[in-house]
This record gives C-alpha cells, sequence and structure tokens, in this order.
C-alpha cells in the first residue's frame, strides 16, 4: 500500500504531501481511539463505517488512475504543428477521441524517438530492435507534410486501417503512401499501432478510375461428394425431387441432421450440417447450363450460406460449391451459357472452363495497383458499380462487361 499507484494517484491529486499516512489506515481500520467509550446506543450499522470508507477511497483511487492513463494520452504535446490536425480529422471521421489520440501520441512518439512513450502505443512494445526499426523508417519523414488519405473500419476484428500520405524532408514534390493499423480496440486504453515493417513504401497516386480493367480468373475449388455406405440405416426427414430419379434427403445420423444426393443408383453425402428447426434451409431445383457438359441442378439456402449442386455430365459426376450469397445466372457474353454472379462484400464472378470453375474477383482486380481508400464493387444489373471512398468523400462508378475478361467504365 506504501508505493502503490492507487495511493500515489491520490497524493498526487490532493496536494504535495503524502496525507494518507499508515497511521491514519491503521487508525481509518481500527476506527477506535483511548478516548473511545462505548455506547449501547449507537446505530447498527456504524461498526461498518470504516470499511466503507475504506472502500471508497479505493473505488474513488481506481477511477483516478484509470483517468492518468487517459490523462497521458489526451495532453500529448504536439511537436510538429500538424499531429493536431491528424487528430482532429480522424476524431471527427470516426466520431472517436480514444483512436486518435492513440494515433497522435504513436506520431508523436516516434518523431520525438521517445523509446519509452512509444512501448505503449505500438504493437512492438516489447522487442527494442523492432522499434528502432519503427523509428529508423521516419528518419525522413517531413512530420509537417503526413495527412490522412482514408479511414477504413477493419472487417476482421475491431480496428481500423488508415492510409497516411507524406513527403521527405526537403522540397521534393513526391508523395509517399503507407498505412497503420489500430488494433485491439476491445480492451480500451490498450489499443496499439501496427504497420508492417517489410512494406516498402511507394509513391502516392491519387485514384482514378481506369477506363478498362482487365479480369483475370483463376480455377476454384469444389466439393466432390463421395457415395455413403450405410445411408440405408439413417432415419429420413425431409426430401426433395430435383428431378426425375434425382431428390435431395435430409437426414438423421448419429445425432446429427446430414444432406444427401440420391440418384437412381446410388446416395451421395454432400458433407453438409443442417436443421429443419425454423424453417432455415430451402432446398431449390435449379436448371441452368453453366457450361457445354456442366450443369447446376440444385440450390441449397441455409440463409446463413449457400450450397450450389452440379453435375459434370462429362465425367457422370456431382459437385457443390459453396458461397455467401444467393448465386445470381447470367449469361454475360450472350453465348447462351450462364456464369454465377455472387455479390456478397464484393462481386465476385464464375465461369465455366470446361468441367471446372474458374473465379474472379471484381474488386481485387481494380484494386491491384494498391490504391489508398476502400474500394467496392457491386452487381446493379446488367453493369458493375464501383465505388471509391477516402477522407475527401466517396465517387461512384458504372462499368459494363466487355465479353467476359474486360470491364468498360460507362462514366
Amino acid at each position: 500500500m506504501k508505493n502503490s499507484p492507487i495511493k500515489k494517484s491520490i497524493d498526487t491529486l490532493i496536494s504535495e504531501e503524502q496525507w494518507l499516512s499508515e497511521e491514519l489506515i491503521r487508525k481509518m481500520v481500527k476506527g477506535k481511539s483511548k478516548h473511545y467509550k462505548k455506547s449501547s446506543k449507537r446505530k447498527r450499522g456504524s461498526r461498518f463505517l470504516p470499511l466503507a470508507a475504506i472502500l471508497c477511497i479505493f473505488a474513488f483511487s481506481y477511477l483516478l488512475y484509470q483517468s492518468s492513463i487517459q490523462k497521458s494520452i489526451v495532453e500529448t504535446v504536439d511537436p510538429t504543428g500538424n499531429l493536431d490536425s491528424i487528430y482532429t480529422i480522424v476524431n471527427d471521421d470516426i466520431d472517436n477521441d480514444y483512436v486518435a489520440n492513440v494515433l497522435k501520441s504513436y506520431l508523436s512518439s516516434i518523431y520525438e524517438k521517445d523509446f519509452k512513450s512509444l512501448k505503449q502505443y505500438s504493437f512492438f512494445n516489447e522487442s527494442e530492435e523492432d522499434l528502432k526499426t519503427l523509428i529508423s523508417r521516419y528518419s525522413n519523414v517531413d512530420f509537417e507534410s503526413i495527412r490522412v488519405d482514408a479511414i477504413i473500419p477493419s472487417q476482421a476484428e475491431p480496428g481500423f486501417r488508415i492510409d497516411l500520405v507524406h513527403r521527405e524532408i526537403g522540397n521534393s514534390p513526391v508523395e509517399y503512401k503507407h498505412s497503420v493499423n489500430l488494433t485491439n480496440l476491445t480492451d480500451v486504453p490498450s489499443a496499439v499501432v501496427y504497420e508492417n515493417l517489410e512494406e516498402k513504401w511507394q509513391e502516392y497516386e491519387p485514384f482514378i478510375a481506369p477506363k478498362s480493367i482487365s479480369l483475370e480468373y483463376k480455377e476454384t475449388d469444389v466439393f466432390i461428394p463421395e457415395v455413403s455406405t450405410s445411408a440405408e440405416f439413417i432415419d429420413i426427414l425431409h426430401t426433395e425431387l430435383l428431378g426425375e430419379g434425382l431428390e435431395v434427403q435430409i437426414v438423421r445420423k448419429n445425432g446429427n441432421m446430414l444432406t444427401y444426393l440420391k440418384d437412381s443408383n446410388e446416395i451421395f453425402d454432400l458433407n453438409i450440417l443442417t436443421s429443419l428447426e425454423g424453417g432455415n434451409i430451402t432446398i431449390q431445383k435449379v436448371n441452368e447450363q453453366l457450361g457445354e457438359k456442366l450443369k447446376i441442378i440444385g440450390l441449397i439456402d441455409r440463409i446463413e450460406d449457400f450450397t450450389l449442386i452440379l453435375l459434370d455430365e462429362n465425367l457422370d459426376r456431382y459437385q457443390t460449391l459453396s458461397l455467401w450469397s444467393s448465386p445470381m445466372y447470367k449469361d454475360l457474353n450472350g453465348d447462351g451459357l450462364v456464369e454465377i454472379v455472387s455479390n456478397d462484400k464484393d462481386v465476385i464472378l464464375f465461369k465455366s472452363n470446361g468441367g471446372s470453375l474458374s473465379v474472379t474477383n471484381l474488386t481485387k482486380a481494380i484494386s491491384k495497383n494498391e490504391y489508398t481508400g476502400e474500394i467496392h464493387t457491386e452487381w446493379n444489373d446488367p453493369y458493375i458499380k464501383l465505388t471509391y471512398k477516402n477522407i475527401q468523400g466517396t465517387q461512384n462508378f458504372i462499368y459494363k462487361f466487355n465479353g467476359l475478361n474486360m470491364l468498360e467504365l460507362v462514366n
């Protein structure tokens, strides 16, 4: 107790003198003096007053201690004359004073080469070598030129990616870009800033919507159902016909509800756990020709995800394709065969490649130049809507397909 942070916080707030002495605490605990005379009329709860006083002091001290942590961030001095503006921009954009202060303090610590302070805000707080590398990376940065170009919420965990732009010391007009990530925001006040120490900072180029975009496809994985050998011992709960002699079965096996595909000859395990409770599954018959010998025959909708059932007519085998959003079937090049369009967070396009499937992510195709800011694509039948967002605002662009391998800007 004598040298605890809580006691020091109280002493510092009240005065320079250490008023909470050991003797005072002892008296508070005992609650008696030599002149004290026991009274038979005292209230029953009075004997708990000393304990209540101690609890109040500890509660008050804890609040002061937490306040002192926040205060150390809020009162960070701006040695560059520019970090206050970064704080204001970040706070205005996300309405989070704490995050804005952590970023400001992080950059200020680097500018001052203050290792002790930097440890509070950097992800690399346990590595002296990494902290030296971090400070060295900023050695040629003109801190008065640093500006925020974009603030992007993290999709994986609570946090933000902040894109920064800066010039180097001197009169060079060339600007460079790099990103920092605010993580661990669920454990305030323990948020830290992470940046990739191996990333090479690139020259900054403002976003200009390209007039045309090439789409690159890669083969995607599909699941090949295996023949089940124990299906005859399974309790069938529900069946749905997909065609003559072809049905989807929901069965109970070993306490689980599984999904099987049964044709006239065999039963195939689709490897899908499901449930009939609350009507959270829908089985649909589909008849779409995806390729010359590749056909879509069914869709299993579990609300949270979707599974397409495909028939490879060339090899006479079934395949399944899992998606996060309801699929759309579109003939994008007018050849009489459909492509699969998935419009989840971004537009994903699947096309037939013989008996296999190829896939491309339209957002990644557009953002492969590694622009700062946030880029999204959205299906806007029959076009693609591209949205670009940074600190200056939001811009929307419309693209159309020119075949399956090219997008062209409409406006």
